[in-house]
């Protein structure tokens, strides 16, 4: 029996899953993105005690996604500080660059 989830689980759910789809978008070939972006989506599911990420494609996925990683963004910031600046960086630029694509 699985455990019912928090409402801020269900977001970074949600965030896991928009992750797998911008890959699937962009038709991501090149394999160090590809990692780089399941490595965001296991990094979330482990933070926030995740087993898997949401199934579907429901309205409004690509904003809860953007919402989701900042928060993750957020998060690392609040606990790590300066020692993830690089990571938060590099997340938020994920942000930019989601956005743009899908703003297209």
């Amino acid at each position: 029996m699985s455990k019912e989830l928090t409402t801020e689980q269900k977001i970074m759910q949600a965030t896991q899953y928009g992750l797998l789809i911008y890959a699937g978008q962009r038709k991501i070939y090149d394999e160090d993105e590809r990692l780089k972006l399941e490595k965001i989506a296991n990094e979330i599911g482990e933070y926030w005690g995740l087993e898997e990420p949401v199934a579907g494609y429901p309205e409004l996925f690509e904003e809860i996604t953007l919402q989701g990683l900042c928060r993750y963004a957020s998060e690392m910031q609040y606990t790590h500080g300066e020692t993830e600046r690089e990571r938060i960086k590099e997340v938020l630029d994920l942000v930019y660059e989601m956005k743009k694509h899908w703003s297209e």
